[in-house]
């Protein structure tokens, strides 16, 4: 089994609920799972989304603050009909956050 293989294998494997996970860990896992699989690096995916609400909104909109808009709707959601996927969904974007923060800030100190 190839290096790619084996990460693949691990990370399919991150990504599996287990019972009584809590929702970091749940969070942790889809981020770093299969999301992180389908979407690539969480910097790609809101930089995308930050460039098409930009073009909508006609401001400029950051991947940080997309992210954040969508911890926002998550809370939302929360207030309207508690539910666990929510607060894991917010857990997840604070986690895409972070890794987001670290991106830039590794690349614009490179």
């Amino acid at each position: 089994m190839s290096y790619a293989e084996e990460q693949l294998k691990h990370l399919e494997e991150l990504s599996k609920k287990e019972p009584g996970d809590s929702i970091l860990t749940e969070a942790h896992r889809l981020v770093h799972g299969q999301r992180g699989q389908d979407y690539g690096h969480p910097y790609e995916d809101f930089s995308r989304t930050a460039k098409i609400w930009s073009a909508i909104l006609g401001i400029e909109v950051t991947p940080q603050q997309a992210i954040l808009c969508m911890i926002a709707v998550k809370i939302s959601r929360e207030c309207h009909l508690p539910k666990r996927d929510n607060r894991v969904d917010i857990a997840g974007y604070a986690e895409a956050l972070d890794m987001v923060v670290n991106y830039r800030d590794h690349h614009e100190s490179a």
